[in-house]
């Protein structure tokens, strides 16, 4: 009996042993910190990554901050790969497949071209603010660091930046109400640098593009640059291309276009379909549903949208081949250098810049040239991005340890459900109003509307220009005879629905009708080839360009492709002038010219030749913004038939630009004025700049 009660014991302290050895063996869902093990694995970007998971049952991967840094410059060189691949291509294939013999061949020195180009040098400015206030910074240091920037843009940053210069703070800057480009592509392609600073972290990534897009979208045109930044901050820790792509399309909240346009990029690429099915199948449901109103009833489409699939057909059929994905997303068309720079970005984080070949990098100026209009080169994008994003995972309680480390890894639906759904409304109109004060009564109106999206119905329009006179249709220009305050109304009307902008605006009287002589406006250059306005009368009409709101066709530039070694603006009076000073007001300046060195000279036509004059210039000429007024006083006034300002041009082009040119009298030899009357209706000028408003 005994030795069956100690049988009995050894059995059952034996099956307890039995027990305790078999909870400790690791079974096919622990995690290899649990088995005491270390899963040492080579990734798809051929880099040696740790997978741990702590105890907080978070896995993370291990990064050294060379590897780091290797990621970040990946991202910034491949972007400078795929849009200077694609920049011969741009809106030149609209609504239609580049032909494989037409796509450009790589040369290696092209990377550098990259310099001058808004999806690199417009991301500098927000980079910049959040290292000297920190990358939690607020939007409106980063709206106002937009606000101050000197760069050419165009569509939705151009009009973010114009309100922001206007008065109209972000987010309200971006908005439907006061930017109808708010759905285009603008910071899709320029949000890259965003994701960067998030490794791992891709709902932050998302949260906080959803707040700095709103500075010049709206919607859709937010979540493209949400888009791009979550794919960047999940391609850090990502098992596939095909993880990263999915990361990005679940971050769009559901029931928006956008969601829309990926879901249908993702079922064509699942269901087996290639490329090109997919892209003609996206061209038949949103090849024409753009709404940017400046582009409106053209082939031309610079949705965010549209322009993102192309994105995403590039990373999923590419194969997460470099050349291929770029090749694919420049082919769609459109936006062709754009998409497969943000293509190829997303491709450069997951690789880092050891994993992209020798013929795409080798070239690369890594320091010395500057992004346009910044202080910023290669080197110094990749420094700051580097510290920014170990100060966002020291925010998340991240520090090196070991030598390492330890970024966070996430599910594809990391970021999903964090943003709320958002969209521009598609059944109202929407009127917009801009108006540019002149001289002697003048004002200059620019007015665009945005219609219910199918609506083909009748279009109302009027204008109460606040002196009593109502204009019912589209007009460009009005002058005044008395000076003051008038409250300008711009109304829109489809159907039952109708909207209203309105701007407030100070002029001075026309006075007796004119200044008593004819100037007519001349230049050295007949034939500009540059982005400006072809009509020299642009430069003496009277209107000074506000520096919130200049345009590239409120200006007359030289520019032509050839070296030039004089320019010169005149203006040739009808009459003997006894003039006192001129007044000269540049334009635009680029990354290559648009401005005179050394400061130019003021020359009088007199008894039949030019001749040189003493003067004095306020403020001095020299370092200064686009579109700055220069006041030439004559050492001692002269009677004379023209005035012109002549010098070198500037800048590698050897161009200069001229907005306005004007002339400062106090006598006219026999002078001829205009007949008026005192009613300010019947001096009204209205000219017609839109006579079809469809």
């Amino acid at each position: 009996m005994k030795k069956l009660k100690v049988l009995i014991c050894l059995i059952i302290v034996l099956a307890f042993l039995m027990q305790v050895a078999c909870s400790n063996t690791p079974d096919e869902n622990s995690s290899a910190e649990e088995s005491g093990n270390t899963d040492l694995s080579v990734d798809e970007s051929g880099g040696s990554s740790e997978v741990e998971e702590s105890s907080a049952e978070v896995p993370t991967r291990a990064f050294t901050a060379e590897e780091l840094k290797d990621r970040i410059e990946g991202s910034w060189a491949a972007q400078m790969i795929g849009v200077t691949w694609g920049a011969s291509t741009e809106f030149g294939y609209q609504g239609r497949i580049i032909p494989v013999n037409e796509v450009p061949a790589w040369k290696a020195q092209m990377i550098n071209d990259a310099f001058g180009q808004d999806d690199l040098y417009v991301e500098i400015p927000f980079l910049d603010t959040m290292y000297k206030d920190g990358v939690d910074c607020t939007i409106d240091a980063l709206a106002e660091a937009f606000r101050d920037t000197e760069f050419g843009l165009d569509h939705a940053n151009y009009q973010g930046r114009a309100n922001l210069r206007a008065g109209i703070p972000a987010p309200q800057s971006g908005s439907y109400f006061y930017n109808y480009h708010c759905d285009d592509i603008d910071w899709q392609i320029e949000a890259d640098f965003l994701g960067n600073l998030y490794p791992g972290q891709p709902a932050k990534a998302a949260e906080r593009a959803f707040e700095i897009g709103h500075i010049m979208n709206y919607g859709d045109g937010v979540y493209g640059g949400v888009y791009i930044a979550v794919m960047h901050a999940a391609a850090y820790t990502a098992e596939s291309v095909y993880d990263i792509a999915e990361a990005g399309r679940l971050a769009i909240p559901e029931g928006s276009k956008f969601r829309a346009v990926l879901d249908k990029v993702t079922e064509c690429y699942n269901s087996g379909k290639g490329w090109q099915e997919c892209w003609d199948i996206l061209q038949t449901e949103y090849g024409s549903t753009a709404r940017c109103v400046k582009w409106r009833g053209m082939t031309a489409n610079i949705d965010a949208k549209l322009n993102a699939a192309y994105v995403h057909m590039g990373l999923l059929w590419g194969n997460g081949d470099l050349a291929e994905t770029i090749k694919i997303s420049m082919r769609c068309g459109q936006d062709s250098d754009c998409n497969p720079s943000s293509a190829a970005g997303v491709l450069g984080t997951f690789y880092g810049l050891s994993g992209l070949a020798e013929e795409y990098v080798s070239a690369l100026n890594r320091s010395g040239n500057v992004f346009s209009n910044t202080e910023y080169d290669f080197e110094k994008c990749i420094n700051v991005s580097y510290e920014l994003a170990l100060n966002a995972l020291r925010a998340i309680g991240v520090t090196e340890k070991d030598g390492a480390f330890a970024v966070p890894v996430t599910g594809v639906d990391a970021a999903a459900g964090v943003l709320p759904l958002e969209q521009w409304p598609s059944d109202i109109p929407v009127a917009y109003l801009t108006v540019s004060v002149g001289a002697r009564g003048k004002v200059r109106i620019e007015s665009a509307y945005a219609l219910p999206e199918g609506y083909e119905g009748e279009i109302l329009h009027s204008f109460d220009m606040g002196d009593g006179t109502v204009i019912p249709f589209i007009m460009g220009s009005y002058e005044y005879e008395n000076g003051g305050t008038y409250d300008i109304r711009y109304t829109v009307k489809t159907g039952d629905k109708e909207s209203t902008a309105s701007v407030t605006v100070t002029v001075a009287g026309a006075g007796n009708g004119d200044r008593g002589f004819v100037m007519t406006p001349s230049c050295s250059t007949r034939m500009p080839a540059g982005s400006g306005s072809k009509d020299i009368s642009i430069i003496a009409d009277g209107f000074y360009p506000d520096y919130a709101s200049w345009s590239n066709l409120e200006q007359y530039d030289t520019y032509t492709g050839a070296y030039s070694n004089s320019e010169w603006f005149a203006l040739v009076f009808d009459h003997s002038v006894h003039v006192t000073g001129v007044l000269f007001t540049d334009g635009m300046h680029f990354n290559n010219g648009g401005w005179y060195d050394p400061a130019p000279s003021v020359q009088i036509f007199k008894d039949g030749a030019w001749t040189d004059v003493a003067t004095t210039c306020d403020p001095a000429y020299g370092d200064n913004k686009p579109f700055t007024n220069f006041n030439f006083t004559l050492a001692s006034p002269e009677w004379c038939e023209g005035v012109r300002v002549i010098g070198k041009p500037g800048g590698s082009a050897t161009f200069v630009s001229c907005s306005e040119l004007d002339v400062i009298f106090n006598e006219v030899k026999d002078p001829t004025y205009g007949e008026t009357t005192s009613d300010p209706a019947k001096n009204a000028v209205i000219i017609i700049s839109v006579t079809d408003p469809k």
